[in-house]
C-alpha cells in the first residue's frame, strides 16, 4: 500500500515566501530490500498485536511467531507479565512503545472498556494518535457482529485492510506487510511541486 503524506514548505519567489506543497510518498519508489536489510530494520521494530484473545488465540500465536522469525519484537498481552497497573493502562503504554500496530478483527468485538469501546478499538485509536504504522486484517468469513462491523467500517475509511481465513495466511500477510513497511522506511523519496 502506498502511503502519501502532504506537507507545505516555503520557497522564496520575488522576495516573498510562497507555500509549495511537498509530497512524501513512502512507497512509490521503494526498492525491494535484501533479506539482510529487512532483518536489520526488523531488529528495531516493536509490533503490537491487537485483537480479542479468546477466539483468535491461535491466530495471535501464529502472527507473534512470524514477527519473531522476521527479527522484530512482537508485543502482545499474553507476554505483558504481572503489572501493578490496570490492564487498560498497561496495553496503552505498550502501544506507545511500538512502531507498528497490527489489528486482527474477528466476528465478535471484545469486552467494553470504560471508554465504551473494546480494547482493540482503544488500542487502534491510540496507535493512530501516535502515528504508528497500521496494518489491519479482518476475518474473510465476515458476519461481523454489532460494534465490530462499525469498527471495521471506520478502519476501512482510513486504511486498506487485508483478510484472512487461517492462522498461516494471516501470519504470511503480516510478514509481507512488514516487508513492505521496511522497504518504505529504507528508501523513501520526496517529490516537490
Amino acid at each position: 500500500g502506498s502511503e502519501t503524506h502532504q506537507h507545505t514548505v516555503c520557497e522564496q519567489r520575488r522576495g516573498h515566501d510562497v507555500p509549495v506543497p511537498l509530497v512524501l510518498d513512502t512507497a512509490a519508489a521503494a526498492a525491494r530490500p535484501t533479506s539482510e536489510a529487512v532483518t536489520a530494520w526488523a531488529t528495531h521494530q516493536r509490533v503490537f498485536i491487537s485483537s480479542v484473545m479468546g477466539d483468535l488465540g491461535e491466530h495471535r500465536h501464529a502472527v507473534a511467531d512470524a514477527i519473531r522469525e522476521l527479527g522484530a519484537h512482537p508485543v502482545w498481552f499474553e507476554e505483558f507479565g504481572g503489572r501493578d497497573e490496570d490492564a487498560e493502562h498497561a496495553y496503552l503504554a505498550e502501544v506507545e512503545s511500538c512502531t507498528v500496530y497490527v489489528g486482527i478483527l474477528g466476528r465478535a468485538d471484545g469486552r467494553l472498556q470504560a471508554s465504551r469501546h473494546s480494547a482493540t478499538q482503544v488500542e487502534y485509536r491510540e496507535a493512530e494518535r501516535l502515528g504508528l504504522r497500521i496494518a489491519v486484517w479482518a476475518a474473510a468469513a465476515g458476519g461481523f457482529q454489532g460494534d465490530q462491523q462499525s469498527f471495521l467500517d471506520e478502519v476501512r475509511l482510513f486504511h486498506t485492510t487485508g483478510s484472512f481465513t487461517a492462522p498461516a495466511d494471516l501470519a504470511a500477510g503480516v510478514v509481507s506487510r512488514l516487508r513492505e513497511i521496511a522497504a518504505e522506511d529504507l528508501s523513501p523519496w520526496v517529490k516537490v511541486g
